[in-house]
């Protein structure tokens, strides 16, 4: 929510090309973060969770590997996005350049976030995520209305979020848990780590490829403002994806600490929880964003309701596929993520090319639900012909569920009361 506050700031102060602009760095960013953490914080988090080696032993490789991939990550990848450029349109390349130091605070944060969930402290490092994430907000809002109202400033609020929540984790658990910045290289460790978390990592590279090529299409064809506007469809999707991101957050390090059989039962009841939770939530946004855009946007952006009408069923299959492909990696499976989202990132392509230069952000839109309903539809074959589990198990809610979800949440604020 503070997210969707955010870019209400950024569109309403500084206009639908500033915004679209803004978008596709963040895309750029989003995939530079990936290469160079190579799913370094989900190997932390699985190889916590089975203890194989020591906390202490891993966060110090980790800021090693971090350190070295960060300065191979701009020798390699700056030229790469120089390169890149032209299929970049409007969107400036000294933003871009920008990025390059907001990686490795934020892959810190990351790890850090790791050391947390491999404990099983999800809820504490959640703490220290909504910090983050409220930081951010107050500093956009410093930035947009007093002292850098622009893209650069926006970015400077990223940089500096993110080094207020490393330096609060740093101060609170080195008291705790005896952790701060250290160093140490282990061969053997990097290589393992770094062999697990590149399985799961092409897919999450290619899964947020897949997520925003409609939006880098529309920019190619038709410019940074009118990426500006389908942007506002995007962000209105992605309050679908809150809870299912954070139950497809959570369920990793859960399933990685039990048994074949206990965390495939875990990961099919939360998908068809969560799966029944979406629907509901885009019903109700099918029905009232019209009036929440034009309450909370400008004129200029009213054309995004369409697009989001469209967006909506392929958002809601693609938050099932994202908690199933977590769980799935966490039980040792990390590549069958990987395998749908390459299909996925192909499919997606080619129908942006057939579909946006002709029907703008309708096209964009269809292109895009299409594709996120395929990576659900690939894994649940998956999941049926390989892995052997009912289809059922992950579609269809019971009324125990039901029961369980409210006794668990009445628990929490019951909880949340007596404290």
């Amino acid at each position: 929510m503070f997210a969707l506050v955010v870019q209400v700031l950024i569109a309403n102060r500084l206009g639908a090309s500033a915004k679209g602009e803004l978008q596709i760095v963040m895309f750029m960013f989003a995939i530079v973060t990936l290469i160079v953490g190579m799913g370094f914080e989900r190997s932390i988090i699985y190889f916590l969770g089975n203890k194989k080696y020591s906390h202490r032993e891993i966060w110090a490789n980790a800021c090693t590997f971090l350190a070295g991939s960060s300065l191979l990550g701009f020798i390699v990848l700056m030229p790469a996005l120089k390169l890149f450029q032209p299929f970049l349109g409007e969107v400036r390349f000294e933003l871009i350049l920008l990025i390059f130091l907001i990686v490795p605070v934020d892959r810190l944060f990351s790890f850090q976030l790791g050391i947390l969930n491999g404990f099983g402290q999800i809820r504490r490092g959640n703490v220290y995520s909504f910090f983050r994430s409220v930081a951010f907000a107050l500093l956009v809002g410093l930035f947009l209305y007093w002292l850098m109202p622009s893209s650069e400033g926006i970015l400077a609020a990223h940089f500096l979020a993110y080094v207020i929540a490393i330096g609060i984790v740093i101060f609170l658990w080195r008291k705790d848990i005896g952790l701060s910045v250290a160093f140490a290289f282990k061969k053997s460790l990097i290589v393992e780590f770094w062999k697990y978390g590149t399985k799961g990592q092409i897919g999450n590279i290619t899964n947020r490829i897949a997520s925003r090529m409609d939006l880098l299409m529309l920019n190619y064809y038709l410019g940074k403002a009118s990426a500006g506007v389908y942007s506002v469809a995007i962000n209105f999707a992605d309050i679908l994806l809150f809870l299912p991101f954070i139950f497809a957050y959570v369920i990793f390090p859960h399933t990685s600490r039990r048994s074949q059989a206990q965390g495939w039962t875990l990961t099919e009841q939360v998908t068809r929880v969560s799966l029944f939770g979406t629907l509901l939530v885009a019903i109700f946004l099918a029905l009232f964003s019209p009036f929440l855009i034009k309450l909370l946007f400008k004129p200029d952006f009213w054309d995004a309701v369409k697009p989001l009408w469209i967006l909506l069923p392929g958002v809601v299959l693609f938050s099932a596929f994202r908690i199933m492909a977590s769980g799935i990696s966490g039980l040792g499976y990390p590549f069958t993520f990987s395998f749908c989202t390459i299909i996925t990132v192909l499919v997606s392509f080619g129908l942006n090319v057939l579909l946006v230069e002709k029907y703008k952000h309708i096209g964009a839109a269809w292109a895009s639900s299409i594709s996120y309903s395929l990576a659900f539809i690939i894994l649940l074959l998956i999941v049926k012909f390989k892995y052997k589990r009912p289809l059922k198990n992950f579609l269809l809610i019971s009324k125990t569920d039901i029961i369980l979800a409210k006794d668990h949440i009445m628990q929490f604020f019951t909880k949340r009361g007596h404290n």
